[in-house]
């Protein structure tokens, strides 16, 4: 008689059937979603672990290179409140991401798939879904990681925050209904990646097909990485697993927008990626104008007319070597014939309560939030990109492919 395949539990490690390990994981994860974890002893300060770049993951772990932004700002235009901030890290010239490439690349303006309507139905959870326990919604925000709504107060100060001086055209579109959590402290580098999906989760929730995701909680750092690792029990992006030693519960490695792909696969989620990238620094002019017209190409298909108007579409995690942000919108100006388009960023490093007062009262929120395209001075780029639900008769593909790629370096005859 052939002998059953037995499988490791990716939250206790027992070793059990096959046929028996689903039913298993749910009771564990059932049992031990619980408060954030305490990381363990951190990495050698000289090398740290990251999967942005597939291609590359370990680097000199400098303050600048784990944190990829300088909240001083660039300078800016005369008359805008503030300067929108530029990442003031050195540029870091790395191959491009190690992906599979599933279709030709399209144009700039290509978008995905357009998201179901409002009027969709939930989508039934596929049987891998592994069930979080009720209480994990709540614990970002008790342990005074944010957790407080801001991207409709971005909306509402963007639409009153006069035009800088000399443009005579400004359009925003803002996503609706996203919450800001932040990472613990400027110590908490690797948590970037959580607070990210914790954010771009708090939409999710708000959408009718994704009503039901996470059992309607937003996961607690401890729990996404119990959640990352069942993706990869699963099946899910086993390149990634093993570079990560298919362990990130309670250590403070860093992840990538890869890594977050193959866990919300594994819940069903419609999730890619899609990659910008070039080889020299004078083709860096050229990704940060593709970067930027994909981006407000993605938000404004879906949008209304109008100058300052919420687009359908749900935010962008956007991801460079050594931190990650959360795109929830984009501003296009127009000065002197010229084109500019920015950011709307959503940054975890920034405290919430901090970001909630300058929107509130409407002061220096402009150099926290916008980013210019001269801001995008890494070589390589990842968008992390939702689209509509995986049905359960149709499971997502395990092996993470890029979407889309943009190669930005120029042919050389």
């Amino acid at each position: 008689m052939e002998a059953v395949p037995r499988v490791a539990c990716p939250v206790c490690g027992r070793q059990l059937p096959q046929y028996a390990i689903q039913q298993h994981v749910n009771g564990c994860l059932e049992v031990e979603c619980r408060d954030d974890a305490r990381p363990a002893a951190a990495p050698s300060p000289q090398h740290r672990t990251v999967s942005g770049s597939k291609a590359e993951r370990t680097f000199a772990s400098s303050a600048d290179e784990r944190r990829g932004v300088d909240d001083e700002g660039d300078e800016g235009d005369e008359g805008d409140e503030g300067d929108e901030g530029d990442e003031g890290d050195d540029v870091i010239w790395l191959s491009p991401p190690r992906v599979q490439v599933t279709r030709p690349p399209t144009a700039a303006s290509a978008v995905p798939a357009k998201i179901p309507p409002a009027t969709a139905e939930p989508a039934a959870p596929p049987r891998w879904v592994a069930p979080i326990a009720s209480e994990v919604g709540t614990l970002a925000a008790e342990e005074g990681h944010g957790g407080i709504e801001l991207a409709n107060q971005l909306a509402r100060a963007c639409a009153q925050l006069p035009p800088p001086r000399g443009v005579h055209g400004v359009r925003t579109t803002v996503c609706r209904n996203v919450r800001h959590y932040h990472q613990r402290d400027a110590a908490q580098t690797y948590a970037c990646g959580y607070r990210n999906l914790q954010m771009l989760t708090s939409h999710l929730l708000t959408r009718p097909e994704y009503a039901n995701l996470f059992n309607g909680r937003i996961p607690s750092l401890s729990a996404l990485q119990r959640l990352i690792e069942h993706g990869w029990a699963a099946g899910f992006d086993p390149a990634g697993a093993e570079q990560l030693d298919y362990r990130v519960v309670g250590t403070d490695k860093w992840i990538g927008a890869t890594d977050m792909v193959a866990m919300l696969r594994a819940q069903g989620v419609g999730a890619d990626v899609v990659d910008f990238f070039l080889h020299a620094p004078t083709d860096q002019a050229r990704l940060q104008e593709r970067l930027v017209t994909w981006v407000w190409d993605y938000f404004s298909a879906d949008a209304p007319t109008g100058q300052h108007v919420h687009t359908g579409r749900p935010p962008l995690v956007l991801q460079a070597q050594g931190h990650s942000r959360l795109i929830v919108g984009a501003e296009r100006r127009v000065a002197r014939g010229q084109v500019t388009i920015l950011l709307l960023v959503f940054d975890p490093f920034h405290f919430t309560h901090q970001l909630e007062q300058a929107l509130r009262t409407r002061s220096d929120w402009v150099k926290s939030i916008k980013r210019r395209p001269s801001s995008l001075r890494h070589n390589a780029y990842q968008l992390l990109v939702i689209g509509a639900p995986h049905p359960p008769e149709c499971p997502p593909k395990q092996i993470i492919a890029a979407l889309e790629r943009h190669d930005m370096s120029r042919t050389v005859p």
